[in-house]
């Protein structure tokens, strides 16, 4: 992954520093679940941003999360209609392989967050359906 810098245009003629958390966000797609065992992000920026961006990145502090639950049925019905979902075996087989199966699977263990993609591709399928 390579984040081209770490500044981004608000409107208004104003730039702002992207939030680290959106920065880590960005850097935890670097590898591939399930292929790779690690992955590599380079950020590009400013020096006077390169000293603020690594001292965040230093306090390890941040943790990336998942926004992909808050969106599922839109992004579900983009792999349904280029087939790459087309049952629900897939669509759970297909969620296993996201950052948000990462992130469950870390906060709750295997058993319990293979459970829960049941749960949540069902729920998003239903919701899909009522669109």
């Amino acid at each position: 992954v390579i984040v081209c810098g770490s500044r981004t245009y608000r409107g208004n003629g104003g730039y702002e520093d992207i939030p680290i958390s959106q920065m880590v966000q960005m850097m935890g797609r670097a590898g591939r679940p399930g292929l790779d065992t690690t992955g590599v992000a380079v950020i590009m920026t400013d020096n006077e941003s390169r000293k603020k961006v690594q001292a965040q990145l230093e306090l390890g502090h941040i943790a990336a999360t998942s926004k992909l639950l808050s969106c599922l049925p839109e992004v579900m019905n983009t792999e349904v209609s280029q087939r790459v979902v087309t049952n629900m075996e897939g669509a759970t087989q297909w969620l296993m392989s996201t950052f948000l199966y990462c992130c469950l699977k870390h906060n709750s263990g295997i058993e319990e967050a293979s459970l829960a993609v049941n749960n949540i591709c069902r729920e998003a399928i239903k919701r899909l359906a009522e669109i």
